[in-house]
């Protein structure tokens, strides 16, 4: 879609907030890309999940190997913990999409963002001088296979 909407999040002491929403108008359609990372969002309808972006922070993605027993599978990465980095984002602005979540792959965790409606432009909250507040866990999410 030429629609599309920009996501500017931030990664700071383990933990993701939104810091800005926008509409971009393009001249031309783009293709969502395809990649792995921890994080995601995904748009969705209910529980039909329309469009997923992977993604992952710079400097994020690797720990540094742990000596002894094996960590837990969902245990937290360390090196997150102490990051701090931004990353924007750009997804389809569909008027099918009811719902957006960020999702945490590691930590096995969604958190419902802001999604803007098509045709309405919200100001972002960091325009207005007042911080974004903080996501907000609400589900769990089942691994994927």
């Amino acid at each position: 879609m030429a629609e599309q909407v920009e996501y500017e999040l931030e990664l700071s002491e383990g933990k993701v907030r939104v810091v800005s929403v926008k509409p971009i108008k393009l001249a031309a359609p783009i293709v969502t890309p395809r990649r792995v990372g921890r994080y995601a969002i995904e748009l969705s309808i209910g529980r039909e999940l329309i469009e997923r972006l992977r993604f992952d922070f710079p400097g994020t993605a690797a720990d540094d190997p742990q000596l002894g027993p094996k960590k837990p599978l969902f245990a937290p990465l360390t090196l997150s913990e102490r990051a701090l980095a931004r990353v924007k984002l750009q997804l389809p602005q569909s008027a099918r999409v009811r719902r957006a979540a960020l999702v945490d792959r590691a930590a096995n965790t969604a958190t419902e963002i802001e999604w803007p409606l098509p045709g309405v432009a919200r100001a972002p909250a960091a325009a207005s001088g007042a911080p974004a507040a903080p996501a907000v866990p609400i589900l769990p999410v089942a691994p994927e296979p």
